[in-house]
């Protein structure tokens, strides 16, 4: 809610201060860039209402200002948004491209991310190709406890661990943790199972987590019927 109220404010001020621009020289123009905008304004949330007028209103009254949406599921914004934007698609870098870009930061923060994610192939998988969100992912990984991740490398073999996997889960990660790790977790499947069934499963965890189901609740089902699956 409060996430969404900021956005809306702040696309109602470039909209406002777009009006005139400052000169020095040539003209300038104000910018504001939305990064992962299908989570931001998604399709069909009823919270994100206002903030998916004053993006609307943005779009068609953009003055001298640019506003630029990064998204990696463009199809998830509303129709309304998509048909006022031109799209510019980026496709993913080769791995050695991707090496070549985070050896060459200036710091050991590119070095130690493909150290991290060489032993974990999912994080390179979730980046689809892209330095700056592997950066991302690994920063996200070494957040989760060491503890979890290695229980979350097997599925559970029992009702008893399904529920104290759960309980762990929803006491010691943040909902945005949560969400990220879904998305691991699909990878990690996908890698090591060709059960459809369970990523559907997953998804299914993830649209109750979206919609405010009691967390805890939430990933007991889901457990609970992956072991059954």
């Amino acid at each position: 809610g409060e996430r969404l109220a900021r956005l809306a404010r702040a696309l109602e001020g470039l909209r406002r201060a777009g009006g005139a621009p400052a000169l020095v020289g040539v003209a300038r123009q104000r910018a504001a860039l939305v990064r992962a905008a299908h989570q931001r304004v998604p399709r069909g949330a009823r919270r994100a209402e206002g903030a998916a007028n004053a993006l609307l209103k943005t779009l068609e009254e953009p003055g001298h200002g640019l506003l630029i949406l990064l998204s990696a599921a463009p199809e998830r914004l509303l129709t309304t948004i998509r048909s006022r934007c031109q799209q510019i698609r980026f496709t993913r870098l080769s791995e050695a491209c991707m090496n070549q870009v985070l050896t060459s930061l200036p710091d050991e923060e590119g070095r130690q991310a493909l150290s991290v994610s060489a032993a974990e192939p999912e994080l390179v998988a979730l980046a689809g190709g892209s330095p700056g969100a592997l950066l991302e992912h690994v920063r996200v990984w070494r957040t989760i406890p060491d503890e979890l991740k290695q229980r979350l490398h097997d599925l559970p073999t029992s009702p008893v661990e399904a529920l104290a996997l759960a309980r762990d889960l929803s006491d010691q990660l943040e909902g945005e943790q949560q969400l990220w790790l879904i998305n691991w977790w699909q990878q990690h499947l996908w890698r090591s199972s060709t059960q459809a069934d369970r990523l559907r499963r997953l998804d299914r965890l993830r649209q109750h987590l979206l919609s405010y189901v009691q967390p805890r609740l939430a990933w007991e089902v889901a457990l609970l019927n992956l072991i059954s699956a």
